[in-house]
């Protein structure tokens, strides 16, 4: 064994030994006070980073929630736009979150989650818990079936983790026009146990989830040794923290084979990330009762000069995709793919895994929020770009997916136009664009999405009352045309500022 693989080795083992250490002590602590409850706190400085994980675009430092006590933790979140965002363009949001004894920044280089999404155009964010013990989110050891309440870090309301991240999120999407409709949510390790905890608490907010090396909502790190028996008790219990906000929740897991919060499989026992995806197909059908099933069909693959890997997918009666669990064979407790960077590779990331970034990203633009995940197939489900029957994402080696194409501009034959004056009292609205011949036969839908100073407001129509909250503020509407099998097509008025 060289000097390298000798470095990477102990790098491994002392990541293995923090999570372990800081699950220990996580368990017998209590947690101290952080100044901020869901929505309540605002980002009081920021600055830009030189440093953009290999993106090129813009990346931004938020704080978010100061220690309000000695020792405590300060929340922070990275925010990266790639080159060309726009607030008007309303692009997707993807929430990142670290693992045990990784930072932010180390989980923004680490999946290489910037590059993509310069490609692919969406907005990313990483949380940051600074100062928590071992750097975990404290889901990892908030172990928890019951009513709602007792469990500050997955419970709505209660001023712990899960309001935290879904305060972050929250201010993003008002702060930086996001498409509400397609905000996702993914975490490694600790990050994990996390992404599923907040998920089961504001599911309103996330039209996706994706679970690396880590379980479904409820269960803390002994879901290392759990029987499958319990994951119904687990999954009742989310669905009674989801409440009346509840809906089918599309998922995509990973983990390997060697790695106990991964795919280690104890006989009918162990594996967290297996037992997430058993958790988060009970809970659909929950939602959906004998909806949803896993199909016999399973997909093998490997990447080149890299670990074997299997596709197990979970789909509706009628067909359409709801979730994905990736066994990656071999592969120990890291997030797959990412970074080939010595300095990361090997402890945060395993390069020779699959891409989960590209992955996750390809699973989730299927689904919106409203529609995409309601129910499935029509109606939702599936979503823009993928018919009922469709396998989702199509991965071979690669791990490449077609893009569907956009709404033809032929079948646009008048883009929409305003009228009205910008003034208080008065109305302003938006003409219908027509469709020509060509659009029939495809279910083709419209949403307006209507923005005063950049922060959405109620109204969802053609028209809008201009109030005096409004007066010297731009106001400006966003329409979008959708057809299934076919990536949204939107265009931006501006009416100016209201006088």
């Amino acid at each position: 064994m060289n000097s390298q693989q000798n470095t990477t080795k102990h790098r491994r083992e002392s990541k293995a030994r923090t999570l372990v250490s800081a699950v220990v002590m996580l368990a017998f602590t209590f947690s101290v006070g952080f100044a901020a409850t869901s929505g309540a706190a605002q980002a009081d400085s920021s600055h830009e980073i030189a440093n953009t994980g290999g993106g090129n675009g813009h990346l931004y430092q938020y704080e978010y929630a100061k220690a309000t006590s000695p020792g405590g933790v300060n929340y922070s979140y990275l925010l990266y736009t790639p080159a060309g965002w726009t607030p008007d363009v309303h692009w997707p949001l993807y929430m990142n979150l670290h693992g045990c004894g990784e930072s932010a920044a180390e989980m923004m280089v680490s999946s290489q989650l910037n590059v993509l999404a310069d490609s692919e155009h969406f907005v990313v964010a990483y949380p940051d818990n600074q100062g928590d013990i071992g750097g975990c989110w404290r889901s990892v050891t908030n172990d928890y079936v019951g009513p709602i309440s007792g469990n500050a870090d997955v419970t709505r309301g209660a001023n712990g983790q899960a309001d935290i991240v879904a305060g972050m999120t929250k201010q993003i999407i008002s702060n930086y026009g996001i498409d509400t409709e397609r905000v996702y949510m993914a975490g490694g390790s600790s990050g994990a146990f996390q992404t599923s905890g907040t998920a089961a608490a504001y599911p309103e907010l996330y039209a996706a989830v994706g679970n690396i090396a880590g379980p479904g909502p409820g269960m803390a790190a002994t879901c290392a040794v759990y029987p499958d028996l319990v994951v119904p008790l687990y999954a009742q219990s989310a669905v009674r923290q989801m409440g009346s906000r509840a809906h089918v929740m599309p998922f995509i897991t990973f983990g390997g084979t060697n790695d106990p919060l991964g795919e280690l499989n104890l006989i009918v026992a162990g594996g967290c990330s297996r037992l997430a995806a058993k958790e988060w197909l009970a809970i659909n059908n929950i939602l959906k009762p004998k909806q949803f099933a896993v199909d016999p069909t399973v997909v093998n693959g490997q990447v080149p000069n890299g670990y074997k890997w299997k596709k197990i997918t979970s789909k509706a009666t009628n067909g359409c995709v709801i979730g994905e669990e990736w066994v990656i064979n071999g592969m120990g407790h890291a997030w797959p793919g990412g970074s080939t960077d010595p300095a990361y590779d090997g402890i945060f990331n395993d390069s020779k895994g699959p891409d989960a970034s590209r992955l996750t990203w390809e699973f989730f633009k299927q689904f919106t929020l409203s529609g995409g995940n309601v129910t499935c197939g029509a109606g939702g489900g599936a979503a823009d770009g993928v018919e009922a029957g469709d396998s989702g994402s199509q991965v071979p080696t690669g791990a490449v997916v077609t893009t569907p194409k956009k709404v033809p501009a032929k079948w646009i034959l008048k883009w929409p136009t305003k009228s009205g004056k910008a003034k208080v009292g008065k109305k302003v609205k938006v003409t219908v664009p027509k469709l020509s011949a060509l659009a029939k036969g495809h279910k083709v839908t419209k949403t307006y999405r209507w923005t005063v100073a950049g922060k959405r407001v109620g109204a969802t129509g053609r028209t809008i009352k201009l109030k005096k909250a409004f007066r010297n503020k731009a106001v400006k509407v966003t329409l979008t045309i959708k057809a299934p099998g076919f990536t949204p097509r939107a265009k931006t008025i501006s009416f100016g500022k209201v006088k």
